[in-house]
């Protein structure tokens, strides 16, 4: 943490305490897929967590995770088969539309995210990512927002710097990229087909 405050101090909101990943605990094999949300930061209501997108072991469910969850069960996963962590883990004090050294964090953060995913699971353990910035800063040929659901196919390992299987996942847009939409067919099999699904 020591090192993203260095030379960014202006821009980092001073929080000792960071949301941390969820679940807190698992079983072995337990988790299917990660979750993978831009930053903790929410000015609108200021807001603090003590785990990302404000869940919890007692109510495993929240008002930020809420379209998420709609996507994954239209996949054939619930909030208990993942495991959900911010790429950029500080609160900034910008949120992140409007945060101009978003990416400056990001290039830091990804290398410890990097571990933390490689010391818990096996490379075949995808992740979702849920914003378009996430995105760009991890996959090695960005894409324009919504072509990888036009054109149903997910990230490559070989084509990431997590180098596991990435599936965007994106919120907002009025719910225009949810599963649930019949456009987007073609994708969510895809998807299925990779947790064994149909």
């Amino acid at each position: 943490m020591d090192e993203v405050r260095k030379g960014l101090q202006e821009f980092i909101d001073e929080v000792k305490e960071l949301p941390k990943a969820f679940p807190p605990t698992f079983e072995r094999g337990q988790i299917k897929a990660v979750v993978l949300g831009a930053d903790p930061t929410n000015k609108a209501k200021n807001n603090r967590f003590d785990f990302v997108f404000d869940l919890t072991p007692e109510k495993p469910d929240s008002l930020y995770f809420k379209s998420m969850s709609k996507n994954l069960a239209v996949v054939g996963l619930s909030v208990q088969d993942v495991y959900v962590q911010n790429l950029v883990q500080n609160y900034c004090a910008e949120e992140t539309s409007r945060n101009k050294q978003w990416a400056e964090f990001a290039h830091i953060w990804k290398e410890y995210l990097k571990q933390e995913l490689d010391s818990q699971f096996e490379k075949s353990v995808p992740v979702f990512i849920t914003a378009e910035v996430v995105f760009d800063v991890l996959a090695e040929k960005p894409k324009p927002r919504g072509l990888h659901y036009l054109e149903a196919k997910l990230v490559e390992p070989d084509e990431n710097f997590l180098e596991r299987t990435l599936i965007p996942m994106y919120r907002g847009g009025h719910g225009h990229y949810n599963f649930d939409k019949p456009q987007w067919s073609s994708y969510v099999l895809k998807i299925k087909e990779l947790f064994g699904g149909e």
